[in-house]
């Protein structure tokens, strides 16, 4: 069984954990860290959430620990 990180609205897998995991990883090795690498998915998850919603909307993004 393929494990995946599938979109919320049931079209196609996105990503497999593992390929997830290994774009994580290259990323760091370019000399991002877990912070800022999680700081800019949740800065392009509110924009993308803005273009899509309504600019006038107020938009929190609220953010734990692991998964």
């Amino acid at each position: 069984m393929r494990e995946t990180i599938n979109s919320k609205n049931g079209s196609e897998p996105l990503l497999t954990y593992q390929e997830a995991r290994d774009l994580d990883d290259r990323t760091m090795a370019w000399g991002w860290n877990s912070t800022a690498l999680m700081g800019q998915a949740a800065l392009t998850s509110f924009y993308r959430l803005e273009q899509r919603i309504c600019a006038s909307f107020h938009i929190a993004i609220f953010c734990g620990p692991g998964n």
